[in-house]
């Protein structure tokens, strides 16, 4: 459990948060994460600004194809005006060494009064980093880069992801999330072939896409079908898999050993 106010973590890899690089991060029991310190405000990613505290934290670091991944968990964090005391979130916040992005995953959360749990009924959670903030709903969300801080309107579900991905020197920024829509990927890792599931929701997938941890694009098909075999001469290394179908978007990791 975080007891104490903040914790430092030394992650032996550098990571960029709101413009300052460094290899620790100062990480708050409200999910906030610093690069700059542990009395640092503003360069500041916040993975769920609604004033939560207690709750079960936990950190691992995990590595993949020789980067690692820190990976900060909590768990069932209630909230600090939910009197009732019924509502809580989980997520887990993933720091990556290959791309320096930070991807938010959500978990089982239940939000039953959110008036009181996101305080004064500001509607919803505050994600992202100064003038970087996801804004509007929380299942369709738009980036705003002009204001300090935006709330997102509703609880993400579990199983959804936020993945922010920031390119040094301009600090350029996407944000892609995805659902459970039922949509998958297998063999996941794999050689490179992979075929799509849809959960049998969805049969014409419109075009798949594959880029690099930079962004590069990879590979591109259009027009294919639920259980085609898709074959991509991809090299060892970690991939964004971006599948679009007549009503969704979704954005799946794919890891080739």
């Amino acid at each position: 459990m975080l007891s104490a106010f903040s914790d430092t973590i030394a992650l032996g890899f550098n990571i960029r948060i709101a413009g300052v690089t460094n290899d620790t991060i100062y990480i708050n029991q409200r999910g906030d994460i610093s690069t700059y310190g542990s009395g640092g405000t503003d360069p500041v990613f916040r993975s769920f600004g609604a004033e939560h505290s207690a709750g079960q934290y936990s950190y691992r670091i995990d590595t993949v194809n020789n980067k690692r991944i820190m990976k900060l968990q909590f768990s069932n964090a209630k909230f600090d005006h939910d009197f009732t005391g019924i509502d809580y979130i989980s997520y887990q916040v993933w720091l990556y060494e290959v791309d320096k992005s930070i991807e938010i995953r959500f978990g089982n959360s239940f939000v039953a009064n959110p008036d009181w749990s996101y305080y004064f009924a500001n509607g919803g959670p505050v994600i992202g980093e100064k003038k970087f903030w996801l804004a509007g709903k929380v299942d369709t969300p738009k980036v705003d880069t002009a204001t300090n801080s935006v709330y997102l309107s509703g609880t993400p579900d579990s199983s959804w992801v936020y993945r922010f991905t920031f390119d040094a020197p301009t600090h350029v920024a996407a944000a892609h999330v995805s659902g459970d829509e039922g949509i998958s990927i297998y063999p996941n890792p794999s050689n490179g072939s992979f075929y799509i599931k849809t959960g049998g929701r969805e049969k014409n997938i419109r075009s798949v896409t594959i880029t690099d941890m930079q962004g590069r694009l990879i590979y591109s098909v259009k027009e294919i079908s639920e259980g085609d075999l898709l074959q991509a001469n991809l090299k060892s290394g970690i991939y964004m898999v971006h599948i679009i179908t007549e009503e969704t978007s979704t954005a799946l990791q794919l890891v080739v050993p």
